[in-house]
């Protein structure tokens, strides 16, 4: 698909915020042909993992290890490819930070295809998935843990995400909202919902809700015991 052009309110963003300064980092360095030809070798290396992937279970297959062995497939980050102007990742745009989790329980376990259609916290429920499997590796726990997931936070330098449902707010170390989109309405994200009037985030009863929990977990995160390691425990 054709890259996504960058979202003026990127540039209007406040000095200092992780997002403007990643954008003025590619300023006048990336074109049309440079982003396409980017796109063409990612999917070509796409194209090569998913040949590789086919050669590791078309082996398993042939061991008596197959129908007991779990498979998950997921990645620590996504990848800009000139959406938005941009490379590599160090954003909290959709590109950056959306990634697969597909994980495929053995095959004694019995298998029933289910989509969890929303953002799931990817570090505790790849541990569940790991010593789930010490337990035959049933597909239910893991379902469970990720329906009962009411938000994800994402941390990157001195900013935390929070996405809930399809609401994203972005805050700074203090709590303090620095910009937010709808993917509902704006799946491309070209529309920076915050408003530079604090009293709206009190107003509309989701964005109250979701700055709410943004400015809990900026809170927990003031105290060494709420560093990211120590979160995933919970």
């Amino acid at each position: 698909p054709r890259f996504i052009e960058q979202a003026n309110w990127i540039k209007r963003l406040r000095d200092g915020t992780e997002l403007k300064e990643n954008a003025e980092s590619w300023k006048d360095y990336l074109n049309k042909e440079s982003i396409d030809a980017c796109r063409t070798d990612y999917a070509n290396n796409l194209q090569l993992l998913d040949n590789q992937l086919r050669r590791l279970i078309d082996a398993l297959e042939n061991t008596q290890s197959a129908n007991r062995t779990a498979i998950l497939v997921t990645a620590d980050h996504g990848e800009m490819l000139g959406d938005h102007q941009m490379l590599y990742k160090s954003t909290f745009l959709e590109a950056s930070i959306r990634v697969p989790f597909l994980y495929i329980p053995p095959k004694i376990s019995g298998r029933k295809r289910t989509l969890i259609g929303k953002p799931v916290e990817l570090t505790s429920t790849f541990n569940l998935a790991i010593t789930n499997i010490m337990k035959g590796g049933r597909i239910k726990n893991i379902q469970e843990h990720c329906k009962k997931q009411k938000h994800v936070t994402v941390e990157f330098g001195k900013e935390l995400l929070i996405i809930k449902n399809k609401q994203k707010i972005c805050c700074n170390r203090e709590g303090e909202a620095l910009w937010m989109t709808n993917l509902k309405k704006d799946p491309r994200e070209q529309t920076n919902e915050h408003n530079k009037e604090k009293e709206t985030l009190y107003i509309n009863r989701k964005e109250r809700s979701i700055y709410s929990i943004a400015r809990e977990e900026a809170k927990l995160r003031k105290n060494k015991k709420g560093l990211w390691r120590n979160c995933t425990k919970n």
